[in-house]
């Protein structure tokens, strides 16, 4: 059995090391699909939607709007080798007729004739994630969807996340701050984002995991696959249904427990089954306890999650905000090139780096979780953005660090806590 995606019976399955997991979402209420269709269709006309989430979303699309033409456009070959096997697909064109076409090109020229068969005038939506899974040899298809500057609302209304959060209760899954509170009190705790300044960090990981805790955004599973070892904890805030993120996620070591918000539009349980935390938001709880709302950060997610298990001092790495050499992440993200970009942040280096809308609602967020931090908090990021409240650190001090008898027992209870295999 070969590694990789394959679907049989519309049910999607990754394959790794000759191990075959079934990876589904769990989030299929109808109010959810409704919402999704009512809030970006709701104008009557002809549509593009780049980026396929969910069949069952251009089926709602079509059923509980004025849509008269729904064309869906996808050329991510994971997500392409999916579309073309689900049946679901044939079902919307026999159902929907002239009203519903998918096309899966290949090519720019494909691509391009796509486009000069639409309508004179088309609306035209992107679904968020899949602006980063655009073939490299397709950059005028991400320039154009980006100069548009049209947004999905995925998870924007009150109604579709006290669904969601009533869905994911639902499931069962363990409350990380009700058994895990206070765990890893005095601990050491690196958060690891998926920034370009994590690969420079990379050859010191394996020796402060002795002297630390590892929260990861589950961004870096293929990073950490590559190293060969495993943080403490995946962190993870709203998944989305798509193969780009199942594989992001298996990527990730499921021997390592995952923490999500309640708040998550769809959740991605079945890799992880029996070692998934759910976290309460504070959208979902007026308990102390509860952590930021839903529309947070990854990055301000681990870092409040870290300080309410009692971890300190916390160290943030790969949380660069900019883009250097160029690029945005570690892996994936985006490309300056296809960026729109807003100035420039000030960084630990003394150098000014091109930044984004969207990473500075980020350092807000975060500077805004540090003004109350109940640990020290340091950025260990040389050429990352500046981040008030988090003072520059390099990261080889943290070598300085005493190798710590306790975290063999606090990974125990961790990973007991979450009915994870012990290792």
């Amino acid at each position: 059995m070969s590694d990789g995606f394959s679907v049989s019976d519309g049910t999607v399955f990754f394959t790794r090391d000759g191990v075959r997991r079934q990876l589904t979402s769990r989030c299929g209420e109808p109010v959810f699909y409704e919402l999704f269709a009512k809030q970006n269709f709701a104008e009557e006309g002809d549509y593009l939607l780049y980026g396929l989430p969910d069949m069952r979303l251009a089926q709602a699309i079509l059923e509980q709007t004025e849509v008269r033409t729904l064309t869906v456009l996808e050329c991510a070959p994971g997500v392409m080798a999916h579309a073309e096997n689900v049946l679901t697909r044939k079902a919307l064109e026999e159902r929907f007729g002239p009203r519903f076409s998918l096309h899966l090109p290949r090519s720019a020229n494909g691509v391009q004739r796509v486009l000069a068969d639409l309508p004179a005038h088309v609306i035209v939506r992107w679904y968020p994630p899949s602006i980063h899974t655009i073939p490299d040899g397709l950059p005028f298809l991400r320039r154009w969807l980006i100069d548009l500057q049209v947004r999905m609302n995925n998870a924007s209304t009150g109604d579709e996340l006290t669904s969601n959060m009533r869905h994911n209760r639902d499931l069962g899954l363990r409350d990380l701050l009700a058994e895990a509170s206070g765990i890893a009190q005095g601990i050491p705790c690196l958060i690891l984002m998926g920034g370009p300044s994590l690969r420079e960090a990379a050859p010191l990981l394996r020796e402060l995991r002795g002297r630390c805790l590892l929260f990861s955004s589950g961004r870096n599973g293929s990073f950490f696959r590559e190293l060969g070892i495993a943080p403490d904890l995946w962190v993870e805030m709203d998944g989305q249904n798509r193969p780009e993120i199942w594989q992001r996620l298996s990527d990730a070591d499921p021997a390592a427990p995952l923490a999500i918000l309640d708040s998550a539009s769809v959740l991605v349980h079945d890799y992880f089954k029996g070692r998934c935390f759910l976290v309460r938001s504070a959208d979902s709880s007026d308990d102390a306890r509860a952590l930021a709302p839903g529309k947070t950060t990854v990055g301000a997610f681990a870092l409040d999650l870290a300080m309410h298990l009692g971890c300190a001092p916390l160290y943030l790495i790969g949380q660069d905000l900019c883009f250097i050499g160029d690029h945005s992440h570690a892996a994936g993200g985006s490309d300056i090139a296809d960026a729109i970009t807003a100035g420039a942040l000030a960084c630990n280096d003394g150098i000014e780096r091109p930044t984004t809308k969207e990473f500075l609602s980020f350092q807000r967020c975060l500077e805004n979780l540090i003004s109350s931090a109940r640990a020290e908090v340091y950025n260990c990021s040389p050429q990352g953005a500046v981040i008030q409240g988090a003072p520059y650190k390099p990261l080889e001090t943290l070598k300085a660090l005493p190798l710590n008898q306790r975290l063999a027992a606090v990974r125990r209870s961790l990973r007991a806590a979450a009915g994870a295999p012990q290792s």
